[in-house]
């Protein structure tokens, strides 16, 4: 009962200011090159192992390394992000986006290419932790539709950015691509520099009686420490021994470490950690096809300026998908979950043809 009245007396509100319009493109331009680099690692592959004769399992892999370090590492830049402050290290992390991808040129090693490469997935998670959650202050009421809207520039990322790194490699050759592609990373910078708390600061009103709800088992800690303290200064006992001190201590920092970890989504949710693998799997694959796209298509004797345009169409596909999803969202007339095992299902059998 207390839990479905802090549940009503909580009101979620997006924020009445403009500048949201603008962390909502930076969201954009940032996915735009998450999903657009990975495609163009596609592109880039072939020439990569010539150029270091190596394998291709190698080079996959560090190929992968942006992409994957930009969700690995997100736990990791939740802590940074209390340590430092947020605008420098969003600008360090933009900064880290671009500099080493301008740099592969001058590499001539593959342990020296992979640090590149986790250097731009550092800097990536740093800027995409922090865009997400600034989206989330400013769209607090509607940040599922807001975050699908932002999710159109994975897409056309996907679309786009292959064909540019294409005509790059023709035009001025392998080492002309990646500082091309270098530069067009540094458009996160200006990205970074959108990111600032909203300036009403009213994303999220909540009803006094919720606040003291939410905040009772936080002060039953304090009170227990309290009592606990006052227990111990009595006039007869002068003496007390560490371990009891110590045992109170420990009591009350199991207390606190209970409240934290049913705070936690996968103890106040435990359905999201049965979903969480499927996200872990669908990501892998997503990305595994995206990286070994191209070259399947090499491998069936279709050139790689037309393979390009192919991985282009598949981009185009995931923008009218991208599109249906904002309309069914607007609409709340589709089941997910439903929606989810068809398209696993089409996606499944269409590989098993390959």
């Amino acid at each position: 009962m207390a839990h479905s009245q802090t549940a009503q007396s909580v009101s979620l509100q997006d924020s009445s200011d403009y500048w949201k319009y603008v962390v909502l493109l930076s969201n954009f331009v940032i996915l735009f090159f998450d999903a657009g680099l990975a495609k163009s690692f596609g592109v880039l592959i072939e020439d990569t192992v010539s150029r270091f004769d190596s394998d291709y399992k190698t080079i996959a892999f560090i190929c992968s390394l942006p992409s994957a370090l930009c969700t690995i590492l997100c736990p990791f830049v939740f802590l940074l992000m209390k340590l430092v402050q947020p605008r420098l290290l969003v600008i360090s992390g933009s900064f880290m986006c671009a500099v080493p991808l301008m740099c592969v040129p001058l590499v001539r090693t593959l342990p020296l290419l992979g640090f590149l490469f986790a250097l731009t997935g550092f800097g990536m998670s740093i800027v995409f932790l922090n865009i997400t959650i600034t989206l989330n202050e400013y769209f607090t009421k509607s940040f599922i539709f807001f975050k699908t809207l932002s999710n159109l520039g994975l897409t056309v990322g996907a679309f786009c950015l292959p064909v540019i790194v294409e005509w790059s490699l023709t035009a001025y050759g392998y080492n002309g691509a990646f500082l091309i592609l270098g530069g067009m990373c540094l458009h996160t910078v200006a990205c970074a520099l959108t990111i600032r708390p909203p300036r009403d600061g009213k994303t999220l009103q909540v009803h006094p009686t919720a606040t003291k709800e939410n905040n009772s088992l936080l002060k039953s800690v304090d009170n227990q420490s309290t009592t606990a303290s006052a227990s111990e200064k009595r006039p007869d006992f002068k003496k007390i021994s560490a371990d009891s001190r110590g045992g109170d201590m420990e009591s009350s920092r199991d207390s606190s470490l209970r409240i934290r970890l049913k705070s936690c989504v996968y103890f106040a949710e435990p359905l999201f950690a049965l979903v969480t693998p499927c996200f872990i799997f669908g990501y892998f694959f997503m990305y595994a096809w995206v990286l070994f796209l191209i070259p399947a298509a090499e491998s069936l004797g279709i050139e790689r300026s037309r393979a390009v345009y192919l991985a282009s169409i598949a981009g185009f596909g995931g923008v009218l998908g991208k599109l249906g999803t904002l309309i069914a969202i607007y609409a709340r007339t589709v089941d997910f979950s439903l929606q989810d095992v068809r398209n696993g299902f089409v996606t499944t059998v269409r590989v098993f043809q390959r």
